[in-house]
């Protein structure tokens, strides 16, 4: 059973633990907007963790049905 690499993102707020490729994960965080309210940008840290899973574990992952 050959396996792939994903990483779980997590962005401390909204996205948690979510699986997918990193060209999403990328996707995913220059898609994010900053927030601003009365001029102040919301900082956000992210955190990229590599996970290997084969074909088979990611479709049973939640993400993956998206």
């Amino acid at each position: 059973m050959e396996k792939k690499l994903y990483y779980k993102l997590s962005d401390g707020a909204d996205a948690s633990n979510i699986v997918m490729e990193l060209s999403g994960c990328m996707a995913w965080i220059q898609g994010e907007e900053p927030k601003t309210e009365a001029e102040e940008t919301e900082d956000r840290q992210y955190t990229l963790t590599p996970v290997w899973l084969s074909d088979r574990q990611f479709k049973h992952l939640p993400e993956a049905n998206v």
